[in-house]
């Protein structure tokens, strides 16, 4: 295997070590169309990687470092104690001193943040095959201040170690501002889009927030966020933020972003996850983007919160491109099925974290959706059960108010109570701070008296988008004798039917112009919500 770029015009070919799904999807984003680099495969922990380098041969590895079996320095640690191994670049969203020291020493050749511009990640990916090292300059900066603090050891007494960096001395958080997309926030991780979880460059788990600026010469610097004063006490509750202008004199009265998505078409290796789609949502609505497992859903609300680029087509929030938009980027936030922080922080300090990154956070909600969910402020992120880590991730969602909110698979792991509580919290909150939501589950029923329009999708394509009232009165499901039934419907379309002895059972779509005159013997009732899309998106599904 080579050590540096291939021969001739071949693109440096680069395997993507990482456990969050997100991540590998805004990288495949990232390198599609890139020049000079592409990906030839993935891997989704640390102990699947010698097996996917002698398959696929790759020229560079990009290395994440948290993941479930086996961490990605230990990883690195075995790779490149073999022989012609491939370059290493870890990319992560942890920037601790003894990690970045611990890959290095292993031989990585570059450590990248995940915050970090997706044009200089895949710029650092074709120096490192020419057999150039990369650091980013956050993390340059931290070794030069700790080789600072080593050589003045002796003169001051104190014990030689260097400060973590965390953009600002603190804890770390599990990502970018729930919602925020990696590398791109004013003060977040690489993962998801704001609030505490993250964006991509793609992802949030482990790092802190930073404003990411480009210099004149185009080079990328993160800076610490100017908003990142945190409490003294860990987990402390805050009081509310003043409230304060944006960039266009807006207030958080404001109720929310308008959403315009024309011919937006995603593609990834031959398949397109998103093919054509078109739909605005008004300021201030709640609107359900719905449909089966693998119909794009998640692919379009990751675009949405910047954390990566369509392939054709285009997507404005607040008429603006979302992507790498340091106004928008705080002021998306992405809510998924997991909190998206640091595990190893307590639930009251990912808060706290949380609320330093988003303008309009109310820290008096977060203490009262925290309680309500029953939260323990002092217990670790890592010890909370999946529901208990889905509701810190609704808390942070709506105690952010960010005037796009999006929810993607709210549920998981919660119990009925849990769920009803956070139907009602959000509805009551909606009302008195109206802003933008967008909600995608399978538990359609639960959130229909939420829904004010409804996106479906099916297959990466647009089937329908209309007012919640409107799609509700498409159906009708018609009972009663079989002849009879058959009579009423007519040339309609029908979605389902069912037949037990001499009573049939249709659903149908579109008006029944005869409805008025049917039989007695006839029933006919409304079809659900979660009814409606199941027919509408029958048949077998590939894409989530």
């Amino acid at each position: 295997m080579t050590t540096g770029p291939p021969d001739g015009d071949a693109p440096v070919r680069v395997l993507v070590v990482d456990d969050d799904a997100l991540v590998r999807s805004a990288l495949a984003m990232m390198f599609d169309g890139a020049d000079g680099a592409c990906i030839v495969g993935e891997a989704t922990d640390g102990d699947e990687v010698a097996a996917a380098v002698d398959a696929l041969r790759p020229d560079v590895v990009l290395m994440d470092i948290r993941m479930a079996r086996m961490d990605g320095l230990r990883a690195t640690e075995l790779l490149l104690a073999r022989d012609q191994p491939p370059q290493v670049v870890v990319l992560t969203t942890f920037d601790a001193d003894d990690q970045v020291l611990r890959a290095l020493r292993a031989g990585a050749s570059g450590f990248l943040l995940k915050d970090t511009a997706p044009a200089e990640i895949v710029r650092a990916v074709l120096r490192v095959a020419a057999g150039e090292p990369m650091l980013s300059p956050t993390v340059t900066r931290q070794l030069i201040a700790r080789i600072a603090v080593v050589e003045a050891a002796p003169a001051t007494g104190h014990p030689a170690t260097a400060r973590r960096g965390t953009g600002r001395g603190g804890g770390t958080l599990g990502g970018p501002p729930h919602g925020c997309p990696p590398g791109r926030r004013p003060a977040q991780r690489a993962g998801a889009g704001g609030g505490a979880g993250g964006g991509p460059g793609p992802v949030e788990r482990g790092d802190r927030r930073r404003a990411v600026h480009e210099r004149g010469d185009g080079e990328v610097v993160c800076l610490p966020a100017a908003d990142q004063a945190r409490p003294e006490q860990p987990g402390a509750a805050r009081p509310a933020r003043p409230r304060r202008r944006g960039a266009r004199g807006m207030t958080d009265e404001r109720a929310g972003f308008a959403v315009e998505v024309t011919d937006l078409t995603v593609r990834r290796g031959g398949s397109r996850l998103v093919d054509g789609v078109s739909f605005a949502l008004r300021p201030g609505v709640v609107a359900g983007l719905l449909g089966r497992g693998g119909a794009g859903r998640s692919t379009i609300l990751a675009i949405l919160a910047a954390y990566g680029r369509p392939s054709a087509g285009t997507v404005r929030v607040d008429g603006a491109d979302p992507f790498e938009d340091p106004r928008l980027m705080s002021e998306i936030c992405l809510v998924r099925e997991q909190a998206d922080v640091e595990r190893s922080l307590p639930v009251g300090e990912a808060l706290s974290i949380a609320g330093d990154l988003r303008p309009r956070w109310d820290a008096a909600l977060a203490d009262h959706l925290a309680a309500r969910f029953g939260l323990d402020r002092r217990a670790k992120v890592r010890d909370l059960s999946r529901g208990g880590r889905t509701a810190l991730s609704l808390v942070i969602g709506l105690a952010a108010r960010a005037p796009l909110t999006i929810f993607d698979e709210p549920h998981l792991g919660l119990d009925a109570p849990s769920r009803a509580a956070f139907h009602e919290e959000l509805r009551a909150d909606h009302r008195r701070h109206p802003r933008t939501v967008v909600l995608c589950t399978d538990l359609i029923d639960e959130i229909a008296p939420l829904l004010e329009e409804v996106v479906i999708l099916d297959r990466g394509r647009l089937l329908l988008h209309t007012t919640a009232d409107e799609a509700r009165a498409l159906g009708h499901e018609i009972t009663g004798p079989v002849d009879a039934v058959g009579a009423l419907v007519g040339d309609a379309r029908v979605l389902a039917q069912r037949q037990l002895g001499s009573t049939r059972s249709t659903t149908v779509l579109g008006p029944i112009p005869r409805l008025a005159a049917a039989p007695r013997e006839v029933e006919i009732g409304p079809v659900s919500l979660q009814d409606l899309v199941s027919h509408l998106t029958g048949g077998e599904t590939t894409r989530r």
